[in-house]
């Protein structure tokens, strides 16, 4: 599951800075702004989803989250005021907060305390598997040109990537199984 996520992911993500900078015009500091929004976005959001975990468990935030991530890329393509932008970034600081959280909450209870290590760094090649392997698809995608929403090739790579994600979740959230026993908020 992770490792097709975050190549759906990263078939958008190195495209946004580009994107505020040469289609939305914003400057390096409303950029440093947007994504120290995000960081502290995300800090306060840790210890929320630390409490849900708790609560609800590891997978049911894991899902949560991850149709969260899908919404992450969609609203670039009407946002266009930079205090919007603000907003956004602390809606995917919060997205990614619980994700983060919950992934790695989810390989400590899959894995024993004398494999954990080895099972990091396979965790970790996914990511970067799948982070390598979408940025190539997206720059491709954007470089072809071939596909263009609204006149703007980024939506192109935006608008397929939230896609991805949603396709990733369907069809593979079945892998992730709850492993821990955990009272039912719902």
């Amino acid at each position: 599951f992770y490792a097709f996520f975050m190549f759906a992911v990263f078939v958008a993500a190195p495209f946004f800075v580009p994107f505020y900078i040469k289609v939305l015009g914003f400057s390096f500091a409303q950029l440093t702004v947007i994504v120290i929004a995000t960081f502290f976005s995300k800090a306060f959001f840790f210890k929320i989803f630390s409490e849900e975990i708790k609560m609800a468990g590891t997978r049911k935030l894991v899902m949560f989250t991850s149709l969260l991530i899908v919404f992450c890329s969609f609203p670039v393509i009407w946002i266009t005021s930079f205090v919007g932008f603000i907003v956004f970034a602390i809606f995917v600081g919060a997205a990614w907060a619980g994700f983060e959280l919950s992934t790695f909450n989810y390989l400590l209870n899959v894995t024993e305390e004398k494999t954990r290590t080895r099972a990091s760094g396979y965790f970790n090649a996914l990511f970067g598997f799948g982070a390598l392997t979408g940025g190539i698809i997206g720059g491709l995608i954007l470089d072809s040109g071939v596909v263009t929403l609204f006149d703007v090739s980024y939506h192109s790579v935006f608008i397929i990537s939230s896609f991805l994600r949603f396709f990733v979740i369907v069809f593979f959230i079945r892998l992730v199984h709850d492993v821990e026993h955990k009272k039912d908020v719902s």
